[in-house]
């Protein structure tokens, strides 16, 4: 799995998400039920459907660290980093 290629995906819907990282859809389905996916970082609902959209780079560091909390919490902070950063407004000097 090339993590360059899996970094331009961000949030996409689960057909995607589940055709990139090689799993079933209700795998991600599973997760999100269980507690494992955090509304807003893993998963987000898709106005007007009732379905999600997954975070692909999320996902794929929660399989690569086996799913341990304390593993993937470093690539949860990066997205809010990244996010919080994305969200500031620059000025011209």
């Amino acid at each position: 799995m090339d993590n360059k290629l899996i970094t331009s995906y961000g949030f996409q819907p689960v057909k995607v998400a589940s055709d990139v990282l090689g799993l079933k859809p209700h795998w991600f389905r599973d997760r999100r039920l269980q507690g494992q996916f955090i509304e807003g970082i893993h998963f987000q609902k898709v106005p007007g459907i009732r379905s999600y959209a997954y975070n692909v780079e999320l996902c794929a560091d929660f399989i690569q660290t086996g799913g341990d909390p304390a593993l993937h919490q470093a690539a949860i902070d990066e997205f809010l980093a990244k996010r919080k950063f994305a969200g500031r407004t620059r000025y011209a000097a």
